[in-house]
């Protein structure tokens, strides 16, 4: 037996009340379970129990075994002098609280239906990547839909709790945030924590400044990436260091990154990082506020034009400094569009929603999320071979938010779905 179980049976009073008593044979009556604690202190609080005759109000704690109690020490701990009730599978000793007092037990191994413990063994015992993988066929289609987007909810909660962070990190700016953030997502994986760096050691304050000269803009980036080192320059490069050299002694720019931290190889030469940082500074040179611009635009149409904006002149020809392509080069990808849609825009609204208490910018986000095209990844490649097809970019974050955190930590007895599967009785 395992403690979780327990927690779910007792949350949802899934034992026989009619033979419930303590240990001592007193009669017990749940008024109210209490609320599930997942931080430390007893596992349920604020509970309402009559035992016996007399109505307490309080905590209750649940072990697999009684002496559980006294080998985690809850005996000399004061959070625990409010338990009320003792609820155990297996009743093998008597416990006491801090002040000397009995605690009244319950023991359900004789109360708990067996068939519901056959199911919850099958869900949470299961080998597959999705436990409930042969029993999600008795789930009803809304059920499913509905647990997919609380899934997306609580995706977009975590990640605006990461942007949250950030900004805590910022002192408070959206702006700067919104700038680090892009950044990154613009270095995607491989040079996205140098992308990071470079936003660090080029606060937005001096990108503000700026940003009615795009030559301005790309001398400041290249400058501070440490990518202005062709031994051989043209005129673009030669232009870009003088400027760069003005700008970094009226700044007081001293840190620079080195030119090994960029990754060039087993890279699509759209993704070149020098590329990215041309296309950025393009993105910058938009006379809106970066947060403004990503927040508060009238539909993503409006969005994805300001990062389609054409690099300078140099950058439709190059991939990377002093190599001419071969033919013009592409703006910002549509992939590209979607992933800071999906990676920046969208949680960046969340947690601007939680920070304002204002939920219209929590619906902004899915609303983009569900004018993107489904992900076809890994994930999403085995709820399709269970019938379960996203139809949108909201939906398939969701299938991957409930994939991660229930499916891969076995949480069946806390997700929608798998609570349905246990209760339905063939």
């Amino acid at each position: 037996m395992r403690e979780n179980i327990l927690y779910f049976i007792w949350q949802q009073q899934y034992f026989s009340f009619s033979d419930a008593k303590t240990i001592t044979g007193e009669s017990i009556q749940v008024i109210h379970p209490g609320f599930h604690n997942i931080n430390s202190g007893p596992d349920f609080e604020q509970a309402k129990i009559r035992i016996g005759e007399v109505e307490w109000n309080g905590d209750v704690e649940i072990h697999v075994g009684s002496l559980d109690w006294t080998s985690h020490g809850h005996q000399h701990d004061k959070a625990y002098n409010k338990v009320i009730l003792h609820v155990v599978w297996e009743h093998n000793g008597e416990v006491f609280r801090i002040d000397g007092t009995a605690l009244p037990t319950l023991e359900l191994k004789n109360l708990v239906d067996k068939g519901l413990l056959n199911r919850v063994r099958a869900l949470i015992e299961s080998i597959d990547a999705i436990p409930c993988s042969t029993q999600i066929n008795k789930v009803s289609h809304i059920t499913i839909l509905e647990t997919v987007h609380r899934a997306l909810i609580k995706r977009l909660e975590r990640k605006a709790q990461i942007v949250l962070q950030e900004l805590f990190m910022s002192h408070g700016d959206w702006s700067e945030t919104a700038y680090r953030l892009l950044m990154r997502q613009m270095g995607m994986k491989v040079n996205g924590e140098a992308f990071f760096e470079l936003a660090e050691a080029l606060p937005y304050h001096l990108i503000r400044k700026h940003k009615h000269n795009l030559i301005h803009l790309e001398a400041l980036l290249f400058g501070v990436s440490g990518l202005l080192v062709a031994p051989k320059e043209d005129g673009y490069l030669a232009q870009l260091k003088k400027e760069f050299d003005f700008l970094s002694h009226k700044y007081g720019l001293k840190k620079q990154l080195s030119p090994e931290q960029w990754k060039f190889m087993r890279l699509r030469p759209a993704n070149f990082p020098t590329l990215r940082i041309a296309q950025m500074a393009s993105i910058l040179s938009n006379p809106a506020d970066i947060f403004e611009m990503l927040t508060e635009f009238a539909d993503t149409k409006e969005l994805t034009l300001h990062l389609k904006i054409k690099t300078s002149e140099y950058w439709q020809t190059h991939y990377r400094f002093k190599v001419e392509a071969n033919r013009n080069v592409p703006s910002l990808g549509k992939t590209s569009e979607e992933l800071i849609l999906l990676n920046v825009v969208a949680p960046l609204l969340a947690a601007y929603s939680i920070h304002l208490a204002d939920n219209k910018y929590m619906e902004k986000a899915v609303s983009i999320m569900e004018g993107l095209k489904p992900e076809n990844n890994r994930i999403i490649k085995q709820w399709s071979q269970l019938g379960i097809s996203p139809a949108s970019g909201a939906e398939s974050q969701g299938l991957i938010e409930l994939y991660s955190e229930h499916c891969q930590q076995k949480a069946c007895l806390s997700c929608s779905i798998g609570f349905k599967i246990l209760n339905y009785k063939s």
